[in-house]
């Protein structure tokens, strides 16, 4: 198959473009489309893409149609797995928390993973009244067993306000339960049914909350106590609806989601931690594996694994001398995720962290380069690299935000300026906060600087949310409106690549494209007729 201009240079983002859509596509037709239509469309498609070979272009077109309609049958088959039958009868049935129950009201909710009866091996979104007497729901943890007597009800999609149905599928929980406080009891948990994966994830999600009890032990105010465990371990559910507040009208609400920022600080630490020059191979090995650990430690959020699957692509091409970050790799890591959990490109974390991670990788280079070399100190470049990377964030998610909050930040470069430092420090400190355990003086130390330095990071952010203006509300955009305002923003990009080709050239401002290569895939001479030479980085030497 031959492909012609910049597509050719990112196959990945082409594939994970098309799988997208098909995806999207079979979720708006899957009340109209049998899937076995949709399963023949596939491998019709995929069959005619292989029988046209001596035809590129229709190779290229039915292919990616293959890839596709394949987006839109995997969307069907895991909708089947997740398929309940409607049913009001009550039954009982074994069951293993997945997390810590959490209070809401007068009830606790929770996610179970059923062993047996007519659901085993669901996962169903529990909500069990809570005994205000003898308060048993509070000594349920993750890992235990219950039984429990209810009604298992299958979800049921509502397009008119939002849409929780979806939203449970993208967490892979195929229905929901209330449970009465007298119908249930607590057994011992029968882990048997689970896979070792599985397994491995409830132990490190128990570690994961004996973690947050030796944090609470520490002496943390309730704000700081949410804001660091939040930060450091992916524990949302601490966190007071001012404090939410406070961080989005600031423009800092990526801070308190764990995803690619906070796993990179953690690999950039593990890498002055971990020597690579002897052994680079096992080095390498040693690094992922302590990355994948705390993914899981953490939850698997979806922000939190297109991170590690980017930093595990990251450290291996790094072994080849390629370049690290780009629509490529980010397409790789997104084809992966969507082929595993395509349910899982509703999810709204997921849509923000791919589309600000894919305004990094296509606009950072080009920004960095728009700064006069003359101004280029040990001081602008730093503070330049943290606007740059801002404003190629938050420009790329903005329509995102808007759809989804109906508001926007608009000092999101001051708070990124301020905010994105001190969190880089709460992150080191909370790591030495563990390092230190061996002495308590030295840890006391550290978990009073932790302790200021979350305290400076909400209250920065309270001034930031109290400036005039912080937060745009009442902004709203449709489905359309969206899909406009992002083809408009290609055909911006496309316009000052033509006009300033040597600042906004997605090719020329990366460092590992050979200019030869260049030209052999677009067919164009570089900027300005100059011809370069080997494969560094071209720079205007004007």
């Amino acid at each position: 198959m031959k492909a012609y201009g910049y597509c050719q240079l990112y196959p990945f983002l082409r594939i994970a473009v098309c799988l997208a859509s098909g995806i999207a596509g079979g979720y708006v037709l899957r009340d109209y489309l049998a899937p076995s239509m949709v399963y023949a469309a596939f491998f019709v498609t995929l069959l005619a893409g292989f029988i046209t070979m001596r035809h590129p272009t229709v190779q290229s077109i039915l292919l990616m149609g293959a890839v596709g309609t394949g987006g839109a049958s995997l969307l069907m088959l895991h909708a089947e797995q997740l398929h309940l039958k409607s049913s009001d009868t009550e039954t009982v049935y074994r069951a293993v928390l997945l997390n810590r129950p959490t209070a809401r009201g007068k009830v606790v909710r929770c996610d179970i993973r059923m062993i047996d009866g007519e659901y085993a091996g669901k996962t169903i979104r529990a909500t069990i009244l809570r005994d205000t007497l003898t308060g048993r729901h509070s000594h349920l943890d993750t890992g235990d067993g219950i039984l429990a007597y209810s009604s298992v009800r299958p979800l049921t999609d509502d397009t008119r306000r939002f849409n929780y149905a979806l939203y449970l599928r993208t967490q892979h929980i195929a229905g929901t339960t209330f449970i009465h406080h007298n119908a249930w009891k607590e057994v011992t948990a029968d882990l048997s049914t689970l896979t070792s994966a599985e397994r491995t994830r409830l132990r490190l999600l128990r570690w994961r909350d004996r973690l947050k009890e030796e944090y609470r032990l520490k002496g943390f105010d309730e704000n700081e106590y949410a804001i660091i465990s939040a930060m450091t371990l992916g524990d949302k559910t601490t966190l007071t609806p001012d404090l939410k507040d406070t961080f989005a009208a600031g423009g800092a609400s990526h801070l308190l989601a764990l995803s690619g920022l906070h796993l990179g600080i953690f690999y950039g630490l593990l890498t002055l931690l971990v020597p690579k020059r002897r052994h680079p191979y096992l080095s390498g090995l040693l690094l992922m594996a302590t990355i994948w650990g705390y993914t899981m430690l953490v939850g698997m959020m979806p922000s939190v694994v297109r991170a590690a699957i980017m930093l595990s692509i990251y450290a291996f091409v790094e072994l080849l001398g390629r370049k690290k970050l780009s629509p490529n790799t980010l397409g790789l890591a997104a084809t992966i995720m969507l082929t595993v959990h395509p349910f899982g490109f509703f999810d709204i974390g997921f849509q923000l962290s791919f589309m600000a991670v894919f305004g990094i990788a296509l606009c950072h280079d080009s920004l960095l380069r728009v700064i006069p070399r003359r101004w280029q100190t040990k001081i602008a470049v730093p503070v330049w690299s943290i606007v740059s990377v801002s404003l190629a964030a938050q420009i790329s998610v903005m329509p995102l935000v808007i759809y989804h909050f109906g508001s926007f930040p608009t000092y999101f470069l001051l708070t990124n300026l301020v905010a994105v430092p001190l969190a880089t420090v709460i992150l080191y400190l909370s790591v030495a906060v563990w390092g230190l355990s061996f002495s308590s003086s030295l840890q006391t130390i550290v978990v009073s600087a932790l302790s200021g330095f979350a305290h400076t990071l909400n209250e920065f952010l309270k001034w930031v949310a109290a400036l005039p203006g912080a937060n745009l509300q009442g902004l709203s955009i449709n489905l359309p409106q969206l899909a406009a305002i992002y083809v408009g923003f290609a055909f911006m990009f496309a316009l000052l690549h033509r006009l300033f080709p040597r600042h906004f050239d997605p090719i020329l401002t990366r460092s590992h494209e050979s200019p030869n290569r260049y030209c052999s895939m677009t067919g164009k001479e570089p900027a300005s007729g100059r011809k370069l030479s080997g494969s560094m980085e071209y720079e205007d030497k004007k």
